[in-house]
């Protein structure tokens, strides 16, 4: 979630990468706000029943694109993007989680606050989280 500074209308995107295990970055789990869903997942074993997620068989998915911050209130998830682990291609080894500002002129520090989260959406128990503040956007 992020907050606009006053007067400023700002565009922030979230997006997932994912690599292999030698590094190269596998376009084909890269989503992001202009392509939603990888739309594959690891096949299920010889024999064994699949556990595909509610996604029509992606294992990451983009909730589509917010183009502006919050106003007022207390701050919410505004671009979600979920990852079923379980189901990531066996090519996958490192997802790399990327939030940056799309627009133009503008950066971090035109914000008033912003966070990502990492969230178990089962228990939503929070995991991790980048708080960013004036403090840390150089206001």
């Amino acid at each position: 979630g992020w907050r606009d500074a006053a007067g400023l209308s700002t565009d922030l995107d979230c997006s997932v990468v994912g690599f292999t295990s030698n590094g190269m970055r596998d376009d084909a789990s890269t989503v992001w706000y202009g392509h939603l869903r990888n739309n594959e997942q690891r096949q299920a074993p010889t024999g064994m029943a699949a556990n595909p997620p509610p996604t029509n068989g992606s294992s990451i998915v983009h909730t589509g694109d917010i183009l502006t911050g919050q106003r007022s209130g207390a701050l919410q998830d505004q671009e979600r993007i979920y990852v079923w682990l379980t189901n990531l291609p066996d090519r996958i080894a490192t997802l790399a989680i990327a939030a940056d500002v799309y627009t133009p002129g503008l950066s971090f520090a035109n914000l008033e606050e912003a966070y990502v989260r990492l969230v178990n959406a089962d228990t939503d128990q929070e995991l991790a989280r980048l708080t960013l503040t004036k403090q840390h956007l150089g206001v």
